[in-house]
């Protein structure tokens, strides 16, 4: 069963908004933990639950017994903290927050989704199909990151600018290179989440502009999408009717075209690996994240 709690402490609303901003490269590898000490009493009244665990990811047990990067595992309720990504860059400790907040609201979401009726059913049904094929976990991810912002920044005012800064600061807005299944879903939540149009496929983009056009209570699907207001359910839901088509119909052009090229290769110079496998961009397991705030572990 789930570790996330049935009956959960009172929601706090903006927590900490005085907290430091000085530069965690400054204080050496351990700022991040000193922090989690300070706000990690604050952080869980922010989750709603004070059972949710925080563990600093160390060198030792990286991309062993802990994830490579910043990632929750929702199952066991852990958020797993990386002050090396932050330390490296010299990024401030107010960004490690909002990426902590990141986190925190994937395990707010499941926790109102297991609230819903037939919640646990819809989790087990979209878990299910998300381990099953890796793609759609990637989307799902992907998509899940623009709620998941807009409700750090709905919930704590202070980190607004800073969450979008750090966007604009780790990706990418060039996308061409990446196959179009992910150009759609990767530039969907760029756009959504900074203003900043990326450049894509010419039929990337008819994709994304038809579904500005879908409307849903006088709003493009894809704001309804990420309204953290939204139930989790409807939000999955919406997920499934509008974006997995295109994002599959992509995923096979991606699939065919690869083919082609590995065809002619083997044609040309006697041999290269052809499909899905070897699709320039495609996620595997072992691939990191554009964005290592949004890895739900096991969802």
């Amino acid at each position: 069963m789930m570790s996330v709690k049935q009956s959960i402490a009172e929601d706090s609303p903006i927590v900490d908004e005085g907290e430091s901003h000085e530069n965690p490269a400054a204080g050496g590898s351990d700022s991040v933990s000193t922090y989690l000490k300070k706000y990690g009493d604050s952080l869980r009244r922010y989750a709603g639950d004070t059972s949710i665990g925080i563990e600093v990811i160390t060198e030792e047990k990286r991309g062993k017994d802990q994830p490579e990067s910043w990632a929750i595992d929702l199952e066991k309720g852990t958020i797993y903290a990386d002050s090396k990504w932050f330390t490296d860059r010299g990024y401030t400790l107010s960004e490690s927050s909002f990426a902590i907040r990141h986190e925190v609201e994937h395990f707010r979401e499941l926790r109102d989704l297991l609230g819903e009726p037939d919640g646990y059913k819809i989790w087990r049904q979209h878990r299910a199909r998300s381990k099953a094929d890796r793609g759609l976990f990637v989307l799902d991810d992907i998509l899940d990151n623009i709620r998941v912002d807009r409700a750090v920044k709905e919930r704590t005012p202070a980190l607004r600018d800073i969450g979008t800064d750090l966007r604009r600061k780790i990706e990418k807005t060039d996308l061409k290179s990446y196959p179009k299944h992910l150009q759609f879903a990767l530039a969907i939540e760029h756009e959504a989440l900074t203003g900043d149009r990326c450049t894509v496929s010419d039929d990337v983009r008819c994709e994304i502009d038809e579904l500005e056009q879908k409307k849903s209570k006088g709003q493009s699907v894809i704001d309804v999408l990420g309204d953290p207001n939204l139930s989790p359910s409807k939000r999955i839901a919406l997920q499934q009717r509008w974006f997995e088509p295109v994002y599959q119909r992509l995923r096979q052009q991606d699939r065919e075209e690869q083919k082609a090229k590995g065809a002619q290769t083997q044609n040309g110079q006697g041999g290269a690996e052809s499909g899905e496998s070897t699709m320039q961009g495609e996620p595997t397991k072992k691939k990191k994240s554009w964005w290592p705030f949004g890895k739900k572990g096991q969802k």
